[in-house]
C-alpha cells in the first residue's frame, strides 16, 4: 500500500491507477527528462540521485510508500526532471500518467494539500541528506540509510547489496562490507545473501547520525501516516554518529 496515493483516491476514487513491477537498478526516469507519470511505491523503494562527470552518482532522496515519484511534473506543465531516479529495493509500485492527474485532481484542494505537504516533507529529506553527506562519518550513513529505507517499504528486511549501499553514498565497497560486519557482530543487522534483517532499530538508530531523527521527525509532523515502529524510542534516541 502506498499511503499517500490512498489519501488521493479516498478523495478521487476515480483516478486512474495502473500497477508495475520494479527492479533493483532500473532507472524510472532519467534527468533532464519530461516527467509522463506520478509513480507511487507500494512495496519499492526509489532512490533520487545525482549524475557526476566521473560516471559516479551520489543520493539525493528516497521514496517509499509514504510518497510519489514525479509531483513536480503535476504543478509544472512541460518541467523536467532534476534527478535520476533509480530503484533502491525492488517491488511494485502504482502508476497514474501525469495529465491523467491533472484531470482528477486540480480542483480539489485536499488532494493538492496532500501532493503539497508530501513535496516539502521530501525537499526537507534532500537538504537534510546533503548536509550530511557533506559532514557524516561512513558509519553514520550506512545506518542512516539503512533505517530510511526500512521506513520507506514494509516489513524490516531489505534487499540492498553491498556494492548498492556503496554507489548510492560513495563510499567503497570494502568499506560498506567492514561497516555491515561490525553493525551484524554488534546485533543491529543481520546480513545474508544480499538481504539487510534489521535487528534492532533502536540500537541502529544510535549508530546513525542525527540526520536520521531529523528527517522521520520532519516526515511524522507533516504527513498523515504513521509506520509501524517505536517512534518514542526513535526520537528520545541522541545520535551517535561521529562527525
Amino acid at each position: 500500500m502506498n499511503h499517500l496515493l490512498s489519501a488521493l483516491l479516498r478523495i478521487a476514487p476515480d483516478l486512474p491507477v495502473s500497477e508495475i513491477a520494479l527492479s533493483a537498478g532500473q532507472p524510472v526516469q532519467e534527468i533532464r527528462a519530461a516527467i509522463p507519470n506520478l509513480i507511487f511505491p507500494t512495496t519499492a523503494a526509489v532512490c533520487a540521485v545525482i549524475p557526476l562527470d566521473n560516471g559516479g552518482q551520489r543520493e539525493a532522496g528516497l521514496v517509499g510508500c509514504e510518497g510519489v515519484i514525479g509531483v513536480e511534473g503535476f504543478w509544472v506543465h512541460d518541467t523536467c526532471s532534476a534527478a535520476r531516479w533509480l530503484v533502491q529495493i525492488s517491488g511494485r509500485a502504482a502508476v497514474v500518467r501525469v495529465d491523467r492527474a491533472r484531470a482528477s485532481l486540480a480542483r480539489l484542494a485536499a488532494a493538492q494539500h496532500h501532493l503539497h505537504v508530501f513535496h516539502q516533507a521530501f525537499v526537507g529529506q534532500v537538504m537534510q541528506i546533503a548536509a550530511c553527506n557533506a559532514t557524516h562519518s561512513a558509519e553514520a550513513r550506512v545506518a542512516r540509510w539503512l533505517l530510511l529505507c526500512v521506513d520507506r517499504v514494509p516489513g524490516i528486511e531489505v534487499s540492498l547489496t553491498h556494492q548498492s549501499i556503496a554507489d548510492i553514498l560513495g563510499i567503497s565497497r570494502p568499506r560498506v562490507t567492514l561497516i555491515a560486519q561490525a553493525m551484524q557482530a554488534s546485533g543491529l543487522i543481520r546480513y545474508n545473501r544480499g538481504v539487510v534483517t534489521v535487528v534492532d532499530q533502536v540500537g541502529l538508530a544510535r549508530a546513525a547520525c542525527e540526520c536520521y531523527a531529523v528527517i522521520r521527525q520532519f516526515y511524522e509532523a507533516l504527513l498523515p501516516y504513521r509506520p509501524d515502529c517505536d517512534h518514542e524510542a526513535f526520537l528520545s534516541t541522541s545520535a551517535a554518529g561521529s562527525v
